[in-house]
């Protein structure tokens, strides 16, 4: 994440990371919008600044809207 978010130019303010699971870990922890599915592990609910809607409901458009307010 870090190289794609470095080669285009934006800040971590500009980016929304979204994860599930334990490899998902150290991007959540590294960025201010880290955002955890619901049926994710625990670390990694732990880690992200708002828990969303799980993966058959939707959690990446409610993540958006709810935590972003974007949609």
């Amino acid at each position: 994440m870090e190289n794609i978010r470095k080669s285009l130019g934006f800040s971590k303010k500009e980016i929304a990371v979204f994860g599930d699971d334990m490899n998902d870990l150290e991007m959540l922890s590294g960025y201010e919008y880290s955002i955890a599915m619901e049926n994710g592990e625990e670390r990694v609910k732990n880690a992200a600044g708002f828990i969303t809607l799980d993966n058959d409901s939707n959690g990446i458009i409610y993540g958006l809207s709810k935590y972003l307010d974007i949609i």
